[in-house]
């Protein structure tokens, strides 16, 4: 049994994502989307409600989210 689920993206997100990474150390989209969670939960600054609304409509506007 895996330790690992999966999480679903779309194609189109995880290019961009691939594009961003390049010229960078992580070894793979899923190593900079964990880094990246994991620096966000650990930041001391929180967003609000209202700020991650914003975000949200901005993803589903940009076909990241549905």
């Amino acid at each position: 049994m895996s330790d690992y689920t999966t999480v679903s993206f779309k194609r189109d997100f995880v290019e961009d994502v691939k594009d961003y990474i390049e010229d960078q150390s992580f070894g793979s989209v899923r190593s900079f989307l964990e880094h990246v969670a994991v620096k966000d939960m650990e930041s001391e600054e929180k967003i609000s409600e209202e700020e991650a609304k914003q975000i949200g409509k901005k993803l589903k506007e940009l076909g990241y989210m549905e």
